[in-house]
């Protein structure tokens, strides 16, 4: 029954019917309050909606049953960025890219918040050895288009978007 219902609450949240995958998600929650599934079922859909500050209360509710959950931490530190809390956001991926330095979706949201708190260098150092590492990582490369840019150094800005087009 269940997995039945989660799997549901999933459909519906691919096929983009939100109210109804948060049906699912409350009525899960309500029987079992504590669970970090259901939990970070709820927290997701709650990120998809922005509003950042419930899923921060949903992801740290998931983390008082599992402590240091990584998939938790990240996606408060996606929300706390939304909220301008950079320097919490900014805690939060300095300790994650302890364990996980390799994990892309981090480097770009750590990078992300270095542009954000004006370490441009530092930003674009850190997406640039990311987009050398990875000439498919659209993700990294897209977010280092959007700095030069920022930057009005359009010649980089297109040297990057090159770079994309040959791959």
């Amino acid at each position: 029954m269940v997995i039945m219902a989660i799997t549901k609450g999933l459909v519906y949240r691919a096929n983009n019917k939100i109210a109804k995958a948060n049906e699912v998600a409350d009525t899960l929650i309500k029987a079992q309050p504590l669970n970090p599934d259901f939990l970070t079922f709820k927290g997701v859909l709650l990120l998809q909606q922005q509003q950042w500050s419930l899923a921060v209360t949903a992801f740290e509710q998931v983390l008082s049953n599992k402590p240091g959950d990584f998939n938790s931490l990240f996606n408060i530190a996606n929300a706390k960025a939304a909220l301008g809390q950079l320097d919490n956001a900014k805690s939060i991926t300095t300790n994650l890219l302890e364990t996980q330095a390799e994990y892309a979706p981090l480097i770009i949201l750590d990078a992300k918040l270095d542009r954000d708190m004006e370490n441009i260098p530092l930003a674009i150092e850190k997406l640039s050895k990311l987009t050398s590492a990875s000439k498919t990582n659209i993700k990294a490369s897209e977010a280092l288009v959007d700095i030069y840019t920022q930057q009005g150094e359009f010649e980089s800005a297109l040297n990057e978007l090159d770079k994309l087009n040959k791959v």
